[in-house]
C-alpha cells in the first residue's frame, strides 16, 4: 500500500485544530473543524499507509512518516468520518474505553459495522488473549445497547472479559490499554451472550468453556437451561474436541443420567454416528439398555461404527445384555455384526449373532492382484528450456499463477513478457492490467525479502527496458550454461543498458558449468544497476570472473523445517560478488532450494515439506524437482514421495504426477531413499498417511522403490524403544505386495535380495506378542516358505 498523496494535508488539518500534542483522554472534547476541514482530513486519511519500511541490511521495521502521533491521528480520522473498515485498520492500542466512546459517537450502524470489521481482521496474538479492541467492543455492545453480534471473534473477547470480571479467571495478561467493563454491566445480558455464543459456534474448549462451567457451578445458569444449551452446543459443534468437551460438561458437570437423556435420543443418535469414543461411551452405550425396539436399530447401528475397538466391544456386550430383540432389529443389525465377525479380533460379534440364532458365514478369500515389477528406467536426457511465441491472452494466462516458487512456467512468463514488450508495449501493459487484483503489488518495489522477490520486482519494473533476463534458464531444471550467459550479456552490450543486480546474482547461482568460464568471453563494458542510484563501478565481466573462479560447490546445511534461506551471515558463497560491488551484504536473503541452485543436491529438496494444511506452492516445487538432471540424493527422494500424502485433491494429484515423472525419468532409484529424513524432522511423523501414499503409488510402476521403503520404515521402527505409529500399516503393505514381489523374483524381474527384508526380520525378532510382531512373524514365514 502506498502513501496517500493527500495524507500530509490531512495532517496539516490535524495540527490546525490543536490535536497535535493533545492527550488521548481529551479526544472527545477536541474540535473537528468545519465541514471543509473534515472533508480534507477524510480524503487524506481514508486510504494509504502511515508507515514506511526501513532496513539496515540486517533487519526490517516500519517507521511512522506523518510526524505526529499516529494513535491520535487514528482517533481523529474516526471522528472526522472514515469508514468502519478503515477505522478497524488504523486504530491502535489506546485506552479501549476511549475507542468505544469515539466509535459510539458515530452511531449504532457505524458501531455494528466496526465490530464486524474487527472480527474479520482477527487481531489477536494469543488464542486465549484479548484482541486489540476486545474490551472496547464489549463496552460498545453493552453501553450502546447494540444487538449481540453473531461473531466468533467478538464473543471470544466477551468470554475472556466475562471470565475475568464475573468469575475471576484470567487467561492471558491483558495489555495495559485494555479497560474492563464492571460486572454490573455484564450481568443483565449474560444469558443473551451465552445463547449467541452457542449459536455462533464459539469453541467450548476455549475461554467460553470456562465461562459456561463456572456459570453452572455458581447458579448463574439454571440447570435446566444449562442442559438445553449444552445439548444445543453439542449438536452444533464441528470439531471432535469440542464435542468431547460438551459431553464432559453434560455428564460430569450437569450430571445427566441415561433416563434424562432418553428424551433426547433423536439428538443423540447423530452424535453417536460420528463413531467418536466419547459420544458412543457417554450417550450410546448407556441408552442401549433403555431404548425400545423402535429406536434400537438406529442407535445400535450408529454405535457399531465406533472407531475404537475397546468401545466397539463394549457396544456389543451392551447389546448382549439386553433380551433377544425382535426379528426386525436382528435383520437390521446382522449385516454390520457379520462384517465385524469376519475379523478374528471381533469374536464377540460372532458370539452375539450366535446367541440370537444366526451363524456367520466366512467371506470367500480373494487372491490379491499381481502388481508389475518394472525395470528401473534410465536417467533422462535433460530437455532445453524454451518459450513459445505468446500473445496477450497467453501472457495473461501465464501471469495468473503465483511467481513463487520459481519454476519453468514462471520463467516462461518473464521471457514472454520481455519479448512481447519489445514488439507491442501497449498490448503488454494492457495484459498486465487484466491480471488478478493482487498483481497491484507489482508497483510496490520496497519490500523484498528474498532474492526471488528482488528479481521479480526488478524485472517487472524494467521489463520494457532490457533485452532479456540473464537468469532465464538454459534447461528445464532452471540451470544456465556459461555460453548462454555470455550471449545474453552481449545483448545488453548491444542495447547499451546495465543488467539488474538480482537478475545477475540469480543467474550466477544457476550456472551449471562454471568450470567452462575460461572458454567464453564476457563483454567488459556492461555495468550493473542497483535498485536505486548509479551503476556499480564493477562490471558484469569482473563479477563473473571472480564468481566462477570459486564456483559454488558446497552450501551451508539448513534445517528446511525452519531455515529455507541463506541470510547475511551465511552467504559466504556470494562474498566475491558483494566485495567487488563494495556492499557489506545484499538487502535480501537467498532462497536455499532448487530454484536458486538447480544443480546442487544439498538443497535440492528443501522445499519438499509436506503439511496437513493447504500449500499450493508444494505441488509447483514437486513438479520442478522432478525436472532435475541427476538422480536424487536419498533425502530428496524420500521427501518427494512424502509430499504425495493426501491434502487437497488438486495438490495431491500434482505431487503424485511429480513422483511418477521422477521415476519415469530415472531420478528415483530403488534403495536410494532415507526414511530417517522424512519431512526433515528428527523423528518421523504422519507415517500411516505416508504408507498409504506409497501403497497408492506402488501399482503405477514404483513398487521397486516403495517395497524397500516399507522395509526401511520397519527397520527404523525396530530400533525404537516402542514401535512407531505406521508400523502396522507398513507390515500390511508388505503383506499385500509380497505375492507380486515373489512372482517378480521367480521370473527374474526382481533380484532375490529384495526378499532379504532386514526391517521385517528386526520387527519379527522383537520380544512379545504385539499385533505388529505377530504379523511380522506371519509375513516372514511366507517369505521363507
Amino acid at each position: 500500500m502506498k502513501l496517500n498523496p493527500q495524507l500530509f494535508d490531512a495532517v496539516a488539518v490535524f495540527r490546525e485544530l490543536g490535536w497535535d500534542g493533545a492527550e488521548v483522554s481529551d479526544v472527545l472534547s477536541l474540535p473537528l473543524g468545519t465541514s471543509a476541514q473534515r472533508a480534507r482530513a477524510v480524503a487524506g486519511l481514508q486510504s494509504g499507509q502511515w508507515y514506511q519500511p526501513k532496513t539496515d541490511g540486517h533487519a526490517y521495521w516500519y517507521e511512522g512518516c506523518t510526524g505526529v502521533r499516529e494513535k491520535l491521528l487514528a482517533l481523529f480520522a474516526v471522528r472526522c468520518g472514515v469508514t468502519p473498515s478503515r477505522a478497524a485498520e488504523v486504530l491502535e492500542s489506546v485506552d479501549t474505553a476511549v475507542i468505544a466512546a469515539v466509535v459510539a459517537e458515530r452511531g449504532a450502524d457505524f458501531a455494528q459495522d466496526f465490530i464486524a470489521c474487527c472480527g474479520r481482521t482477527r487481531r489477536r496474538l494469543w488464542t486465549k488473549g484479548l484482541s486489540t479492541f476486545g474490551t472496547a467492543l464489549v463496552f460498545l455492545v453493552h453501553d450502546a445497547h447494540l444487538p449481540v453480534p453473531q461473531d466468533v471473534e467478538y464473543l471470544t473477547d466477551w468470554s475472556i472479559v466475562a471470565a475475568r470480571q464475573m468469575f475471576r479467571v484470567n487467561f492471558e495478561e491483558a495489555a495495559s490499554h485494555h479497560v474492563f467493563p464492571p460486572k454490573s454491566t455484564l450481568l443483565p445480558r449474560f444469558l443473551e451472550h451465552v445463547r449467541q455464543a452457542i449459536t455462533a459456534g464459539v469453541a467450548i474448549t476455549g475461554p467460553f468453556g470456562m465461562v459456561f462451567t463456572s456459570a453452572t457451578r455458581v447458579g448463574r445458569l439454571e440447570r435446566e437451561t444449562a442442559v438445553d444449551l449444552a445439548f444445543s452446543g453439542l449438536s452444533t459443534a464441528i470439531r471432535p474436541s469440542e464435542r468431547k468437551e460438551w459431553a464432559k460438561i453434560i455428564v460430569s458437570e450437569l450430571r445427566c443420567d441415561p433416563t434424562e437423556m432418553l428424551g433426547r435420543v433423536d439428538e443423540i443418535v447423530p452424535l453417536v454416528a460420528t463413531g467418536e469414543t466419547t459420544s458412543v461411551e457417554s450417550f450410546g452405550i448407556p441408552l442401549l439398555s433403555l431404548v425400545d425396539d423402535m429406536v434400537l436399530p438406529d442407535l445400535a447401528l450408529a454405535a457399531l461404527y465406533a472407531t475404537a475397538k475397546k468401545t466397539l466391544h463394549r457396544v456389543i456386550r451392551a447389546l448382549a445384555d439386553r433380551p433377544v430383540p425382535s426379528a426386525a432389529v436382528i435383520d437390521a443389525l446382522q449385516p454390520r455384526l457379520s462384517e465385524l465377525a469376519q475379523d478374528a479380533s471381533h469374536k464377540v460379534a460372532a458370539d452375539l449373532l450366535a446367541s440370537w440364532g444366526n451363524q456367520v458365514e466366512p467371506e470367500p478369500k480373494v487372491e490379491p492382484a499381481i502388481v508389475e515389477w518394472p525395470e528401473t528406467p534410465p536417467v533422462w536426457q535433460l530437455p532445453a528450456f524454451h518459450c513459445d511465441d505468446v500473445d496477450v491472452d497467453k501472457l495473461v494466462v501465464l501471469a495468473s499463477r503465483d511467481f513463487w516458487p520459481a519454476d519453468v512456467e514462471t520463467e516462461r512468463f518473464f521471457a514472454a513478457l520481455i519479448r512481447l514488450a519489445h514488439t507491442d508495449l501497449a498490448a503488454t501493459r494492457a495484459a498486465l492490467r487484466r491480471c488478478d487484483i493482487h498483481r497491484a503489488q507489482w508497483k510496490d518495489f520496497d519490500e523484498e525479502f528474498s532474492l526471488h522477490d528482488a528479481r521479480t520486482n526488478a524485472l517487472l519494473a524494467c521489463y520494457h527496458q532490457i533485452p532479456c533476463s540473464l537468469s532465464t534458464p538454459s534447461f528445464v531444471d532452471l540451470s544456465i550454461t556459461v555460453a548462454d550467459f555470455a550471449q545474453r550479456v552481449r545483448e545488453y552490450a548491444k542495447a547499451q543498458v546495465p543488467v539488474l543486480l538480482p537478475d545477475l546474482v540469480l543467474a550466477l547461482c544457476r550456472l551449471r558449468d562454471a568450470e567452462n568460464a575460461s572458454l567464453v568471453t564476457i563483454d567488459p563494458t556492461v555495468r550493473i544497476k542497483p535498485k536505486h542510484g548509479m551503476p556499480f563501478r564493477a562490471t558484469v565481466a569482473e563479477v563473473f570472473t571472480s564468481f566462477t573462479a570459486k564456483p559454488v560447490e558446497s552450501l551451508p546445511k539448513r534445517n528446511p523445517r525452519c531455515e529455507r534461506f541463506f541470510h547475511d551471515d551465511d552467504q559466504s558463497f556470494m562474498a566475491s560478488v558483494s566485495e567487488l560491488l563494495e556492499l557489506e551484504s545484499f538487502s535480501w536473503c537467498v532462497d536455499a532450494d532448487h530454484t536458486t541452485f538447480p544443480t546442487n543436491q544439498t538443497v535440492s529438496g528443501y522445499q519438499l515439506l509436506w503439511e496437513k494444511t493447504t500449500n499450493r506452492s508444494l505441488a509447483h516445487h514437486a513438479l520442478q524437482v522432478a525436472r532435475s538432471e541427476k538422480p536424487f540424493a536419498p533425502h530428496v527422494a524420500i521427501n518427494l514421495l512424502a509430499v504425495c500424502r493426501a491434502t487437497t485433491p488438486e495438490i495431491t494429484e500434482q505431487c503424485v504426477t511429480a513422483a511418477l515423472h521422477a521415476w519415469q525419468r530415472g531420478l528415483i532409484r530403488p534403495g536410494a531413499t532415507d526414511f530417517s529424513c522424512l519431512d526433515w524432522a528428527e523423528k518421523p511423523s504422519n507415517v500411516p498417511s505416508f504408507v498409504a501414499a506409497l501403497v497408492e503409488l506402488s501399482p503405477h510402476g514404483l513398487l521397486p522403490v516403495t517395497w524397500l521403503v516399507f522395509d526401511q520404515i520397519l527397520a527404523y521402527s525396530a530400533r525404537q524403544p516402542r514401535l512407531i505409529p505406521g508400523t502396522e500399516q507398513a507390515l500390511a503393505a508388505l503383506e499385500k505386495f509380497l505375492p507380486s514381489v515373489i512372482a517378480a523374483v521367480s521370473t527374474g524381474h526382481a533380484p532375490r535380495e529384495v526378499l532379504t527384508l532386514p526391517g521385517l526380520r528386526a520387527v519379527a525378532n522383537r520380544r512379545g506378542t504385539t499385533k505388529s510382531t505377530v504379523a511380522a512373524r506371519r509375513i516372514l514365514r511366507k517369505v521363507e516358505g
